[in-house]
């Protein structure tokens, strides 16, 4: 038998370590706890210390010093009681070692699952949730004697967490629960009658003072439903919503700054053999000069002459491995025929019909027929490689991308090498795939593949929620669209990122011999111009669909945020010709979208 020390903490939690959320929360609870007054001078306000053992004991032989020293200290026990505290040893062994103690104090039991004392032996039975020692009377030598003990026990599902935890209170403090019950409930009513009295006493400037707070984004106990609020009755003091007559005033001024830029990016055209000749960097480039109302004729007829030139015999010359070759790409991407594609879209948009329109047509079915290869099975998803030995192991990026080409195609009135139905079923497919692979959870968005094990890639996310509000005929799935609304409201906040996003993607290719390479490919996504396109496509949703007031209005604060405030970083990017000229074509053609009525 061990003597007792002066106590130090007011109460040891004994748990099975499969029950340690429950211990984590009574310790917090405990010591969290503000004893009412009024209950004797040596009852104390606080309950502290607590002690809970955090170490696990599976390879020790008996309870160590450290332990038998903290029960020694502790004014009372308390068991956690559950089935698997009941065939706990080292629960059992604390009991038994407590109750040894010379002038121990109480035991006492808080149920968290099981039914207690139905073991008719020492041997749980098993519903059991009383451990043998908290079952029998302990001797001296902690052996169990023969005689049953009745411990009265605190039930967290019987009683609530609020009883239990007042239960195992007034236990710790010798005290009786009426009393502590309704000293408690006294104090809770002085508690918020002080606080009314304070609150009404300062209503209006501390009212005042915790909306601008909340305004200014500072993180307070329901600042973002205040907010929230406040965008639904149109109230903005430290949040400004940018009109949208200044967003298209700032879009066409960096475009009016990068158009130089795009201009002297394009290679001669009447020269077939000119230096960085790229069909994806010129498809980029002309998508952005067209997309530009300033963009005149002489643009239109360069774009022509480049996107003749890249489907001349010598730029697509067949691959003995599979791969898709044009120009300079030896194994070119999807990117190449989706840019081309939304080139020869806005190209087709400024032509009249005649015989050039019907050219264009013609390379626009050359140019699908070659995106076609890198969606070989008719699920929806589209692949980073033509010749993927895995052809379902589908790339996230590229069908979001494949996606907003085939909507651009849709608006214009085009189809899919003619037909406008195909056109369709390959959206819808795509559209398909992209809400089965949505990742639910905190965050919630998608992954570079439905295979990916990482967490959901931000900007990847907003650029799929954008496509696929763009493309809905109905309101989107709640968890998808409460993702959107999370996703692109957030980028409010988000600070300008160097151009460049690299999705890294690591694929096996197999060639027709049956060779198979390992191929690391980076999927280039440039978060500031496909959130632009992203944010006026969910406007677009939100219009359709009627979505509250504060939605729409925190979508344009976003919109306004990534294209007027940040406007001074991007314009130094679109402007640097020391940068590749495809960072201001995509950046430029994705702020286009900002601008459309």
């Amino acid at each position: 038998m061990q003597h007792r020390a002066g106590p130090r903490y007011w109460a040891f939690i004994s748990y099975s370590h499969r029950d340690a959320d429950w211990a984590a929360w009574l310790h917090g609870a405990l010591e969290r706890f503000r004893v009412p007054g009024g209950l004797g001078p040596e009852v104390p306000r606080r309950l502290l210390p607590v002690f809970r053992d955090r170490e696990e004991l599976p390879s020790a032989a008996a309870l160590s010093a450290a332990i038998r020293a903290a029960l020694a200290r502790s004014r009372c026990l308390i068991v956690i009681c559950s089935p698997d505290a009941a065939r706990s040893r080292w629960v059992d062994e604390e009991i038994r070692a407590f109750k040894a103690l010379g002038g121990a104090g109480p035991v006492l039991p808080l149920i968290v699952a099981g039914r207690p004392g139905i073991s008719p032996g020492p041997e749980p039975v098993a519903e059991e949730c009383f451990p043998p020692a908290l079952r029998w009377e302990v001797a001296a030598d902690e052996s169990l004697t023969g005689q049953r003990a009745e411990p009265l026990a605190a039930d967290i599902h019987a009683d609530g967490r609020a009883d239990a935890l007042l239960k195992l209170v007034a236990g710790t403090l010798g005290l009786g629960l009426d009393a502590l019950r309704q000293r408690e409930r006294r104090r809770q009513r002085r508690t918020r009658m002080l606080r009314a009295g304070l609150a009404l006493a300062g209503l209006a400037l501390a009212g005042l003072a915790y909306v601008a707070m909340a305004d200014l984004t500072a993180v307070l106990p329901g600042s973002p439903a205040l907010r929230r609020w406040l965008d639904g009755q149109g109230i903005t003091l430290f949040r400004p919503v940018v009109a949208p007559d200044r967003i298209a005033t700032t879009v066409a001024a960096l475009q009016q700054a990068g158009l130089p830029v795009l201009r002297a990016g394009l290679p001669d055209p009447h020269d077939p053999g000119a230096a960085g000749w790229s069909v994806w960097q010129n498809s980029q480039v002309i998508s952005a000069i067209l997309g530009d109302p300033r963009a005149d004729a002489r643009d239109l007829a360069t774009a022509m002459t480049l996107l003749r030139r890249a489907f001349a015999p010598d730029m697509l010359p067949p691959s003995a491995a599979g791969a898709l070759v044009w120009g300079y790409e030896p194994d070119a991407p999807p990117e190449v025929p989706l840019w081309t594609i939304l080139a020869l879209d806005l190209a087709l948009r400024r032509l009249p019909e005649g015989p050039e329109r019907a050219e264009l047509l013609a390379l626009l079915a050359r140019a699908q027929a070659l995106a076609e290869r890198f969606a070989p099975i008719a699920d929806g998803g589209w692949n980073l490689a033509v010749r993927q030995a895995d052809p379902a192991d589908h790339a996230t990026f590229v069908t979001a991308f494949a996606l907003h080409a085939m909507l651009a195609l849709r608006d214009s009135g085009l189809g899919w090498r003619g037909d406008r139905a195909a056109l369709d079923r390959r959206i819808a497919a795509a559209v398909q795939w992209l809400r089965d692979t949505f990742v639910p959870g905190e965050p919630a968005g998608w992954r570079r593949t439905r295979g990916d094990d990482m967490a959901p890639d931000r900007s990847l996310t907003a650029m799929v929620a954008g496509v696929l509000a763009r493309a809905a005929t109905s309101r989107l799935p709640a968890p998808i669209e409460a993702a959107m609304l999370d996703t692109l409201e957030g980028l409010a906040d988000r600070p300008f990122l160097p151009a460049s996003n690299d999705l890294t993607y690591s694929l096996v290719t197999v060639d027709p011999a049956g060779y198979r390479a390992h191929l690391i490919r980076l999927a280039r996504l440039i978060w500031l111009p496909w959130s632009a396109v992203a944010l006026a496509d969910a406007q677009g949703y939100a219009a359709r669909f009627a979505l509250p007031a504060a939605d729409r209005r925190a979508l344009a604060r976003s919109l306004g945020h990534v294209v007027v405030a940040l406007a001074p970083q991007t314009r130094a990017e679109v402007t640097d010709r020391r940068a590749p000229v495809f960072v201001a074509a995509e950046t430029l053609y994705g702020l286009s979208f900002a601008a459309a009525p």
